[in-house]
């Protein structure tokens, strides 16, 4: 039997089986991270679909790194949306204070060796550097 890759380990966890390339495998995810530029879009489909409760909120996270300062009011709206909708359903809300969202992942915490991490942005990689698997989701799947 051969060995696995880092990115097999991870996502062998759990499932409870081992997963090799082109195995199909359901996976939790530790942490998922959402930042103004698309949590526009999940908010949309959010309540498009009717859905009252956020599903594990402990582990999702939204950062406000994209238009900062909020260069137009259409900006301002967002942010405004994103902040009353985290905070109705106790999502972790990242400030500009924090810094940019794929660095407030690993530097908080919340990608560590091992981990599972789904990133709605083009830096998902960055979380590699732990050890850690991170990437984009495809829409509707988080």
């Amino acid at each position: 039997m051969k060995g696995q890759t880092i990115a097999e380990k991870i996502l062998s966890r759990t499932p409870g089986k081992r997963c090799c390339v082109g195995d199909f495998a359901f996976c939790g995810v530790d942490s998922a991270l959402d930042t103004d530029g698309l949590t526009q879009l999940a908010i949309h489909y959010f309540d498009a679909t009717g859905t009252l409760v956020v599903s594990q909120p402990d582990w999702r996270i939204f950062a406000l790194d994209d238009d900062v300062p909020e260069p137009l009011p259409k900006a301002a709206a967002l942010h405004a949306r994103i902040r009353e909708f985290a905070s109705r359903h106790g999502i972790l809300l990242c400030g500009v204070a924090l810094g940019i969202g794929h660095q407030i992942m690993v530097e908080h915490g919340h990608v560590l060796p091992g981990t599972l991490s789904f990133v709605a942005d083009s830096h998902a990689v960055t979380s590699g550097a732990l050890y850690s698997f991170a990437s984009l989701p495809r829409r509707g799947a988080v």
